[in-house]
């Protein structure tokens, strides 16, 4: 089964378990999936940071997107 057509939307809030977030993106989109990094706030588009140092620059913001735009939705702890 090829994952390549596929879109999955990150939701991505400050103080997430770095490793719940970036292996599974990493994973995804090794596999081909189309991820797009979602952050809840204006501040979030100089980057998100983790419990553990990580920052993650979002592509959108949740009021930019449409759910229907989307196959699956990831939320990392």
């Amino acid at each position: 089964m090829s994952l390549a057509d596929k879109k999955v939307a990150v939701l991505v809030g400050p103080g997430f378990e770095d490793s719940e977030l970036l292996q599974p993106v990493d994973t995804l989109r090794n596999a081909g999936v189309s991820v797009t990094l979602i952050g809840l706030s204006e501040d979030d588009r100089r980057g998100v940071k983790g419990k553990r140092g990580a920052v993650v620059p979002v592509d959108a913001l949740i009021g930019e997107v449409r759910e229907e735009d989307f196959d699956a939705l990831l939320i990392p702890g």
